[in-house]
């Protein structure tokens, strides 16, 4: 992480940087041209969320499988890697904040359960059975009367209905 702090301070600024025994954490913030302002977490060894069961291991197997991809923001076009699906379910799913679950429910409409959700979280998760912890939340905030407003205020459409919102839940009973 210290190598990463040096090349990126011509780029941008570090607003936090903590480090602990077997992880570190880093966020650098940027100012962009029209003052829009974006921010990078970067981790190091595991992904930690607001409790000690809230762990997931950055592996060489999670860095291999993330992808490349390039956005563009205000104007400017960013590289950065991406990780893979099931890998980017398993982190909504351990943090399950309630915009990790308006996340999960857009990925459930839009791209389904990852088939090897399970083994995969056996593998990345320090302790596994925070998505069974997690999961009666997130299907009782799906399930709830304000979600779909919450939803549609989120991300400006009304393209997400009632019975999408029930096929959602539906599928995340099957977890």
């Amino acid at each position: 992480m210290d190598r990463l702090q040096k090349l990126l301070s011509t780029e941008m600024g570090t607003d936090t940087c903590e480090k602990r025994d077997v992880y570190g954490f880093m966020r650098c913030v940027k100012v962009l041209c029209d003052g829009a302002k974006i921010s990078i977490d970067f981790m190091e060894g595991q992904v930690r969320g607001r409790t000690d069961a809230q762990a997931f291991f950055v592996s060489d197997e999670f860095l291999s499988k993330a992808q490349k991809v390039k956005i563009a923001i205000a104007k400017e076009v960013f590289e950065m890697y991406v990780p893979d699906y099931t890998d980017y379910f398993i982190l909504k799913l351990m943090s399950a904040r309630l915009s990790d679950v308006r996340d999960i429910t857009t990925l459930v409409w839009k791209k389904g359960i990852p088939e090897n959700l399970r083994a995969q979280a056996k593998k990345m998760l320090a302790y596994p059975e925070v998505i069974d912890k997690n999961l009666p939340l997130i299907i009782s905030d799906v399930a709830g009367k304000r979600f779909l407003d919450s939803w549609k205020g989120t991300f400006v459409t009304t393209e997400f209905t009632e019975s999408i919102k029930e096929m959602v839940i539906s599928e995340l009973k099957k977890i």
